[in-house]
Order: C-alpha cells, then structure tokens, then sequence
C-alpha cells in the first residue's frame, strides 16, 4: 500500500492518481486498517493486605476470582 500512495504521489495525471489513491484506501479499509488516538492509562492503590487479586490486561476481576480475594489481618 505505502509504494502505490508513493507512485500516485508522483503521478501527473490527477484523474489516474485520486483512482489509485481511492484503490488503496478500499484496500485499507478491507484489511482493517486503524490508528489508535488515545491510549488510557489506569492507575490504582492495593493495600497490601488485600490477597488474592490477579492482574490482568483488562484490568478486571473475572466473577469467579472474587472467592479468592481476601482481606488479611492487619
């Protein structure tokens, strides 16, 4: 895709050139194509006697684990 927007970039033929650049953006369409514009960032405080709690990537306790979370003595 990056070498066919390179060659209509150097095309003269302004007809030719929006045909090609219209190709390759359906074919980023149908490949899926995406930029992220945000990145979220989550910041959280766990005493330490809070046990038995998993990280994970989505930052979230699955039902089944809260059986395992506990609150040690302090």
């Amino acid at each position: 895709m990056q070498q066919q927007m390179e060659q209509a970039d150097g095309m003269t033929d302004q007809d030719a050139r929006i045909k090609v650049y219209n190709q390759v953006e359906q074919q980023l369409v149908n490949d899926v194509a995406w930029l992220p514009i945000e990145q979220v960032t989550v910041s959280y405080l766990l005493k330490p006697y809070v046990i038995g709690v998993a990280d994970n990537a989505l930052d979230l306790i699955p039902p089944n684990d809260w059986v395992k979370i506990d609150i040690a003595q302090h």
